[in-house]
């Protein structure tokens, strides 16, 4: 909301917005541009009357200022509505999709966009290594990250469903959002509706190894372009027995070198390349940029060595992105053990569902320590993430795993062990707040 409520202000309208509590980067970032942040929800927000109201999707319909907005007939939107009227309006929208890889291969696209000078306009869900994420721009393409979570109180549908797609570009599809999706099938739903928006003179490109996509994608008649490791993609990724990466198209082959570590960013890298290709941007000239990429915020974002451990920040709560970023960081930091600290954030990590994906993503580990599911209060019984049982369970296969039932008690136990990691990997993994923890930490160890 804050990087949208920027973009506005730039467009030349007065913004202003209340939150139970605004904190960095968001308060920085608003603060900077001069929008005025009331504390707490009042209906006197909103006198005098706006011209328009914007929700956010966690907003819930028992709001008080959303009450008092329909009560007086005020003019209500969601965010996602403001996107596609006020910023996006009649660009090419570049909507970046899929359960795991947007931010990054939204910030991928942006930077190489940017980079050629396009000038492009853009909205990430993350700080970049080179600004805020965002950008009105100045040329006809718009990249977007498209999330599938609902849109609002009053439009329980996906929000990339409002960003008039040019190109939809789909990472991977899988079960999620357990508050929204009752089921996978619901999910891709979702996706099909996005891929009917797309023009007959745009584009779809997709990962073509997720069964889940080829479900969504294959049998619509329209421009089509895959990549993935299957010999019949439009762009094949090849790893060599060095653990090096080539792109192959047709007989052609280009090498891959990225400023980024990690099998998952070749795939979000591939996305990318292919996405340029059809705007016309050769693939060794995207290939020659990506390799000054250094990412963004949160996603395997180094914080600095202390005292013989390497501390990382990563934004992984689904159990595939837990599994990606622990086989990066063994990949990228052979002889060093890898030190997990999990905080099960969102409403689906901290459900039952994915208790034995959980255990074979963390079992790549040497140890792992757990925080309470961040919703245990709202889940009992069977439906909740048992993370005692879970880390006895890494133990029974050598995993050292230690579960936790607070938070505090975590950072005590890790404070009161940091030197005994050494030489350590210790990646704190979290959707929420958890995940500034190893910025603290240094700053306290340093």
């Amino acid at each position: 909301m804050s990087k949208v409520a920027v973009l506005i202000k730039r467009l030349g309208y007065y913004v202003t917005g209340s939150d139970k509590g605004v904190y960095p980067p968001a308060s920085t970032i608003l603060e900077k541009e001069g929008i005025k942040v009331l504390k707490g929800f009042n209906t006197n927000n909103l006198i005098p009357h706006p011209d328009l109201v914007v929700v956010g999707n966690a907003v819930p319909k028992s709001n008080p200022e959303a009450v008092y907005a329909e009560e007086k007939n005020l003019k209500i939107v969601s965010m996602p509505e403001v996107i596609r009227k006020f910023i996006i309006r009649e660009r090419k929208s570049i909507v970046v999709t899929g359960t795991h890889g947007k931010t990054t291969t939204t910030a991928m696209i942006s930077f190489v966009l940017q980079t050629l000078g396009y000038k492009p306009g853009y909205l990430i869900g993350s700080d970049t290594s080179w600004d805020d994420g965002f950008s009105l721009g100045e040329g006809e393409l718009f990249v977007i990250e498209g999330d599938e979570y609902n849109t609002s109180y009053f439009d329980r549908h996906a929000k990339f469903l409002h960003y008039n797609p040019y190109i939809a570009v789909i990472n991977n599809i899988e079960y999620d959002h357990s508050d929204i999706f009752a089921n996978l099938e619901n999910v891709k739903s979702e996706f099909e509706s996005l891929i009917k928006l797309v023009p007959q003179e745009g584009s779809i490109v997709y990962w073509i190894d997720d069964p889940n996509v080829r479900d969504v994608v294959e049998s619509v008649n329209k421009t089509k372009l895959s990549f993935g490791y299957r010999s019949d993609a439009d762009l094949v990724i090849v790893r060599k027995k060095n653990g090096a990466f080539i792109f192959k198209q047709g007989n052609r082959s280009y090498p891959v070198k990225l400023g980024l570590f990690g099998e998952h960013n070749v795939r979000n890298a591939a996305a990318t390349t292919l996405t340029l290709y059809y705007l016309g941007v050769p693939i060794e000239r995207t290939l020659e940029v990506l390799r000054d990429f250094r990412g963004v915020k949160r996603r395997l974002e180094i914080v600095g060595e202390i005292r013989g451990n390497l501390l990382v920040s990563d934004f992984a709560h689904h159990p595939t992105e837990v599994l990606a970023s622990i086989k990066a960081l063994k990949e990228n930091f052979k002889g060093r053990n890898i030190v997990v600290a999990f905080e099960p954030r969102t409403v689906s990590s901290s459900r039952s569902i994915f208790f034995d994906d959980y255990l074979k993503a963390f079992s790549l580990a040497d140890t792992v320590i757990l925080a309470p599911p961040y919703y245990r209060f709202r889940f009992k019984g069977q439906e909740l993430l048992d993370t005692k049982s879970l880390a006895q369970r890494l133990c029974k296969l050598g995993i050292r795993a230690i579960s936790f039932s607070s938070v505090a008690q975590l950072k005590k136990f890790v404070e009161s062990n940091f030197e005994k990691f050494a030489p350590a990997v210790m990646a704190f993994l979290s959707s929420g707040d958890f995940s500034n923890y190893p910025f603290e930490l240094f700053k306290r160890l340093k």
